[in-house]
């Protein structure tokens, strides 16, 4: 009977077991970050400088969204030599954008990264030049006798000329109103100077919601100030360019372009410069994977209201913000879960969506009554969470009491002696129930699955089994799951 009493004690802090629960950490509604952004302060910095960059939390729409807790994203900066460094900017609670600074101590352009494990990666370009040259130094004769732009910036072992004749002066003005590479160049055919023009762009992958913006660089290598306007066509194999068409005016070093997400297109995409020119080397193409819009994940809990001797499932989708819609992965994403509040069993805690999947769905079982919240969490996204609400289910017990005191009855009928075994039966039954609860009842009874657990028909009918057992419960359980009395 000792053990007896100390089995019901586990059995009913379990049953009855109530937990102080406090949500006030549950997220409330609002837009979370989405992704990161990088601006330079100044994008044309000089060496000997340390130049500045804006770090940015947007949401789904490129709009900058607020931070609700402190956020520490890592920017990496590689050089133009290809050294890379990192530092981390926190972006504070209520704020959508901190600064950042690097030193500038080569010319050429510098890539910026930002990351943080719940938001989507964002990038951007900053470009650096030697000093500039003192009044009256930029101009030089050449051998022909015209002047030629010295390109006093230059970053290559050889330094850069352009030659400008009468010719292009003169035709400046034509050659600027055509609005073609060819025409501009062609103004510059007494020369055999090349120009070439590097293509960069800043992101690898972007989410093909269209919403999300690439960003798009061209510049002339070494990096120098055009002598005149250069006209550059683009064309790109998914996605859009909000202007297919740009200019690096005279006396820029560089141009930039936006390279539109399509929500029709997902996948590798290709940007490129149009023109065959001689006197314009063009580069390599650059390339960017368009992915699926998962913009979050959403996290439903089915159902809401459980009782105490429910089962429920948490339903995750991938999410595309934008459309309000689920979106079906191109690849393996992997699904955490976790019970961050309040007592229960979520299984699995970790879920595969392999290519082609949308929505999984998570088991989870109270063992304690009031709110239970559970948390979700894939890569590079913030995480979401889901909450039930769980009543102890007094007519559940109820049905468990009456059905054990039938069985009590029944048990005491042939003898029609101690009267008391009707009592024990109202609770060996409730005992009953509980542990098949607790064990299931494929270990107790053989029965596979254990659904039928939740119907009241079959509450009553095994705690009228319980009821009739009385004391000889407690063996027959520890019999049937496979532990020592």
């Amino acid at each position: 009977m000792a053990f007896l009493g100390r089995f019901l004690i586990v059995l009913i802090g379990f049953v009855f077991g109530a937990h102080a629960m406090d949500v006030s950490d549950a997220n409330a509604e609002g837009t979370f970050p989405v992704k990161i952004a990088i601006e330079p302060v100044q994008e044309l910095a000089q060496i000997g400088q340390r130049a500045e960059f804006h770090v940015i939390l947007t949401d789904a729409f490129g709009k900058p969204a607020v931070a609700p807790e402190a956020v520490i994203v890592t920017v990496s900066s590689t050089s133009p030599s290809g050294d890379s460094t990192e530092t981390q900017i926190i972006v504070g609670a209520g704020e959508s954008s901190a600064t950042g600074s690097l030193p500038v101590v080569e010319t050429g352009a510098f890539l910026l990264q930002g990351d943080n494990p719940d938001l989507l990666p964002g990038g951007g370009f900053l470009f650096a030049t030697n000093p500039s040259p003192a009044n009256g130094d930029s101009y030089i004769k050449g051998d022909d006798g015209n002047p030629r732009v010295f390109a006093s910036h230059a970053t290559g072992a050889d330094d850069f000329f352009a030659d400008i004749t009468a010719a292009t002066r003169g035709l400046s003005d034509t050659a600027h109103s055509t609005k073609t590479p060819e025409a501009d160049l062609a103004a510059s055919s007494t020369s055999d100077a090349k120009f070439s023009l590097i293509l960069r762009v800043a992101e690898k992958k972007i989410l093909a919601d269209g919403e999300t913006v690439a960003n798009v660089t061209v510049s002339l290598d070494p990096l120098e100030p055009a002598p005149f306007d250069i006209v550059i066509r683009l064309s790109v194999t998914g996605g859009f360019l909000e202007n297919d068409e740009i200019i690096i005016e005279k006396g820029e070093y560089y141009v930039k372009a936006n390279w539109r997400s399509d929500p029709n297109f997902v996948g590798i995409s290709q940007i490129s410069i149009l023109g065959s020119n001689p006197h314009l080397s063009h580069g390599n193409p650059q390339f960017i994977d368009f992915d699926p819009p998962i913009h979050e994940i959403k996290l439903t809990p089915n159902p809401p209201e459980i009782s105490l001797f429910d089962r429920g499932n948490v339903q995750v989708d991938l999410w595309n913000t934008v459309n309000g819609a689920s979106v079906k992965t191109d690849e393996k994403i992997k699904l955490t879960l976790a019970l961050r509040q309040g007592n229960g069993r979520v299984q699995p805690l970790d879920i595969i969506f392999n290519e082609g999947d949308s929505t999984v769905r998570a088991d989870f079982r109270p063992s304690s009554w009031g709110n239970a919240i559970i948390e979700g969490r894939i890569p590079n996204r913030h995480a979401q969470q889901a909450i039930f609400t769980i009543s102890i289910g007094i007519f559940t017990i109820v049905i468990s009491v009456i059905g054990g005191l039938t069985g009590g009855v029944f048990a005491w009928l042939p003898s029609r002696e101690r009267w008391w075994r009707i009592a024990i039966g109202a609770v060996s039954g409730i005992v009953l129930f509980g542990a098949l609860l607790l064990f299931g009842s494929e270990k107790i009874l053989g029965v596979i699955g254990d659904l039928s657990l939740l119907n009241p028909i079959s509450v009553f009918v095994f705690s009228v089994f319980g009821g009739w057992l009385g004391t000889g419960v407690i063996a027959f359980i520890f019999r049937q799951a496979g532990l020592q009395v």
